[in-house]
């Protein structure tokens, strides 16, 4: 199956409790609940200023999917309605088969292992038969951002070196792991029995580096 985005229609996925969908305009309010937050920013850059710049962001968001550019989830609490995290594919490269994987979630939905079941559905979709087979999926984490490497590691990604003082953070210039996983280590797993391995997760970005062009 070709590689490439699906500009018109972002697919929903539905994790039970939570559903991965595309974002709307009408989203900028929540998404500005919890991206105000200075511990969920911590390795994203500053928190937003405001509704209006939520706003702003998503529109962002809405224009790298129109021009093939990413795939980009907003995750919508299904009781609620609301979006209280994110799940993006990023860098795009049809060409070689491969995206970057970022994701942020709400301090409230923190420790409840969500954060593995939103990275675990938007990988069976990206790397899986049914949707635009990549070949490779890469992220990169803040060294001292041990949950989110946790995330990754326990998704069956490869550690692949350091970059020092990658991204300016909260605390000043953090190191950044960079991790990949292949198509063939996907399939591979035991993919259902990834969500049953002992661990929490504080939902913390994992892949924030270039993650909101």
């Amino acid at each position: 199956m070709s590689a490439a985005p699906f500009p018109d229609a972002v697919p929903t996925l539905d994790i039970g409790d939570y559903t991965l969908r595309g974002w709307s305009l009408g989203d900028a309010r929540d998404y500005y609940a919890w991206m105000a937050d200075a511990e969920v920013s911590r390795y994203l850059g500053r928190p937003l200023a405001d509704a209006s710049e939520a706003e702003e962001e998503i529109r962002r968001f809405l224009a790298s999917v129109r021009s093939g550019r990413a795939v980009r989830w907003a995750v919508e609490e299904n009781t609620t309605g609301r979006a209280v995290g994110r799940c993006h594919l990023f860098r795009w490269d049809a060409q070689n088969a491969r995206a970057s994987i970022g994701y942020a979630l709400g301090r409230a939905h923190w420790g409840q292992g969500v954060t593995s079941r939103v990275v675990h559905a938007a990988l069976e979709w990206a790397l899986g038969a049914d949707g635009p087979a990549l070949h490779r999926v890469e992220a990169a984490a803040a060294v001292n951002n041990v949950a989110s490497t946790r995330v990754l590691e326990k998704m069956g990604f490869t550690s692949e070196g350091v970059l020092r003082e990658y991204r300016e953070c909260a605390d000043g210039y953090e190191d950044f792991a960079m991790y990949g996983l292949l198509r063939a280590e996907w399939t591979a797993l035991d993919t259902g029995s990834l969500l049953a391995v002992p661990g929490r997760d504080t939902g913390r970005d994992a892949a924030v580096a270039g993650a909101t062009p």
